[in-house]
């Protein structure tokens, strides 16, 4: 990030605006949404380039309630969708009021869309709802990106990117008071005040370390689909091809990117490709081999089973895009299991799976380990063997030596082991010839009888040069 400011003010992209009711209607027809899944919808008729995530983001800032009282009295900045509910309708006239801010928004949302005839009132509005709670974090989180932007750009004159700015965590306060998002508005200042303590509190700060090192375990990204819906990634899929997808095999496709360079397709973290292969097996489990989970419909029950139920409130695979009132509980998946049910496995995390390698390398040389004090063990056992094996023929042959000498004449002898070699004594007695003659002149014939002493006589067994085998 360049250090030295610039000469005149970068490009800012503008805010995105709420588009005029009468110019909606005139430019484009009918708009009908579907819920398909807890947060997402489809187009049951018409599409906008806007989708209706973007007009309802437009509409949580449009009627922010800046401060809200509490049911115990204190004032709290509405940092979350529920606070919506504790704010006055903004719009309230002495005719037409509604219950509260969340009313407003709801009901200001359902003019731009229609709701599907076939569904029920209650179930869009409450995917409208659960689409609006996760719309207010997000524009607290931007908001405060977006002032640290403008901050370079209109005191700088650098051109700051959102990913730059999300690194900046020592942000000054008085640097965010000077640019306070659309949103906020100079005309609440202290309503700002109240955000910026909190942009700059130890605890904020502690947090967003903890986040930043979550999504660095995750090894990657978690998807490549945007801010599209995963039901409207499958619409627009089985439009293009014309040929009804699998809610899972689309969930796999928007986890995957394509190298560039090498024109290769590799998941975007490790986390995915476990999560599908989970699925994959535990299906197997569930169908039996044969059965395909790319083109067989999705089984909510499975992905229960796969990641140990919806931790947080969010499914293992395809969350939000499946209907909640197809997906049952844990308890009711463990009350009705039996002897052959497929297991309800633990879900991975991104810690686990960074330590499964390191599992399997000290799984392999323990196993390495064990195999060689086992042959260890095994060539102690053979030596064992051999030294009994040596000691019984020791006594063996002690038992044979004992029972030749009772079997000896009286007054005879074992042989004992002759002497060793002396080659001085050698040469002197053989005048330095190789042609000593050991027991009397040699003969040609080869007649003699070795067993006859040089000096006659009987011969002794000490002469019969018997050799003892030990």
């Amino acid at each position: 990030m360049p250090l030295v400011p610039g000469t005149r003010v970068p490009y800012q992209r503008g805010v995105v605006d709420l588009p005029g009711l009468p110019e909606w209607e005139a430019n484009s027809r009918v708009v009908t949404l579907v819920p398909a899944g807890e947060n997402s919808f489809v187009y049951k008729e018409g599409y906008k380039v806007r989708t209706y995530s973007s007009i309802l983001g437009c509409i949580v800032r449009k009627h922010w309630p800046g401060f809200v009282t509490m049911p115990n009295g204190c004032k709290e900045v509405a940092w979350i969708w529920s606070h919506y509910a504790h704010a006055p309708d903004p719009e309230a006239t002495h005719t037409r009021r509604l219950k509260n801010c969340q009313s407003r928004v709801i009901r200001e949302f359902w003019t731009y869309f229609t709701m599907d005839p076939d569904s029920k009132r209650d179930d869009c509005i409450q995917v409208a709802g659960n689409i609006a709670r996760k719309k207010v974090t997000d524009a607290h989180y931007e908001g405060s990106v977006l002032s640290i932007c403008n901050w370079y750009a209109e005191k700088r004159k650098l051109r700051m990117r959102k990913d730059q700015a999300r690194e900046i965590v020592n942000f000054q306060p008085w640097q965010y008071l000077q640019c306070p998002p659309p949103y906020v508005g100079h005309a609440r200042p202290q309503v700002w005040h109240a955000m910026v303590r909190h942009y700059t509190s130890t605890v904020y700060k502690r947090k967003h370390e903890e986040q930043k090192l979550k999504r660095a375990k995750m090894g990657g990204g978690s998807h490549t689909q945007g801010s599209v819906p995963l039901a409207v990634c499958k619409q627009k899929k089985e439009k293009e091809t014309g040929v009804k997808s699998s809610l899972f095999k689309i969930w796999g496709d928007q986890r995957k990117k394509t190298d560039k360079k090498y024109g290769t397709v590799k998941w975007v973290s490790k986390i995915a490709e476990v999560k599908d292969k989970k699925y994959r097996s535990k299906f197997a489990q569930t169908h039996g081999d044969e059965a395909n989970p790319e083109t067989e419909p999705f089984d909510p029950e499975v992905a229960m089973r796969a990641g140990e139920g919806e931790k947080h409130g969010r499914l293992f695979v395809c969350d939000g895009a499946v209907d909640p009132k197809t997906i049952p509980s844990l308890r009711q998946i463990k009350g009705g299991n039996t002897s052959s049910s497929p297991a309800v496995e633990p879900r991975p995390t991104p810690s686990s799976i960074a330590i499964d390698p390191i599992r399997a390398e000290l799984e392999a040389e323990k196993a390495q380990r064990e195999k060689a004090e086992a042959l260890l063990t095994q060539n102690q056992q053979q030596m064992a063997m051999q030294q009994q094996m040596m000691l019984w023929m020791t006594r063996k042959l002690s038992a044979h030596d004992a029972h030749l000498s009772a079997s000896m004449p009286s007054g005879t002898t074992l042989p004992t082991d002759p002497p060793p070699f002396d080659i001085n004594a050698w040469l002197h007695a053989s005048g330095g010839s190789n042609n000593i003659e050991l027991h009397g002149p040699s003969t040609q014939d080869g007649n003699d009888n070795l067993m006859t002493p040089p000096t006659g006589g009987q011969p002794s067994f000490n002469n019969l040069g018997i050799v003892r085998r030990l």
